[in-house]
């Protein structure tokens, strides 16, 4: 018996579509806005404190 092994072929690595890395980047961004808006409010609740209550 030999160890004489053949190489495979090699196959194309398969490439992310545009539409797929756009919907990527969309989730992302709305993904960060989420977070930046709940940041924002809990900023708001610590630095207003019960002057919120007081608030019409």
């Amino acid at each position: 018996m030999t160890d004489y092994r053949t190489m495979p072929e090699s196959t194309p690595l398969a490439r992310e579509s545009k539409i797929t890395l756009l919907g990527t980047a969309l989730m992302l961004v709305m993904g960060a806005l989420v977070i930046g808006s709940g940041v924002v409010l809990v900023a708001a609740t610590i630095l207003l404190g019960d002057s919120a209550f007081d608030l019409p």
